[in-house]
């Protein structure tokens, strides 16, 4: 098993096609300015694989237990999370 990780453009991702078994997205959601765009690049770069998103809800994050000490970041970072429905129709 070899993992890889790497901070780059996730519309403009520096790998040939058919590259990974599988890519993983892990509460970085909020960071991309268009859906549609990351995950086609996503599955250029992605080799008959599994494409796995684990991301939170703006309503999930406002229950977050972190929410108590840092009430304003949460705040923030849940104003930046698209809405469940919109990542489905994606």
């Amino acid at each position: 098993m070899c993992a890889f990780s790497s901070i780059t453009d996730a519309i403009h991702l520096p790998f040939n096609n058919d590259s990974f078994e599988g890519i993983t997205s892990t509460l970085a959601i909020h960071h991309f300015n268009d859906l549609k765009a990351t995950f086609e690049e996503a599955y250029r770069v992605l080799n008959k694989g599994r494409f796995v998103i684990f991301t939170s809800s703006p309503k999930q994050m406002n229950n977050y237990w972190l929410k108590e000490y840092f009430p304003n970041a949460i705040d923030k970072s849940a104003e930046q999370m698209p809405n469940i429905s919109k990542v489905n129709k994606t």
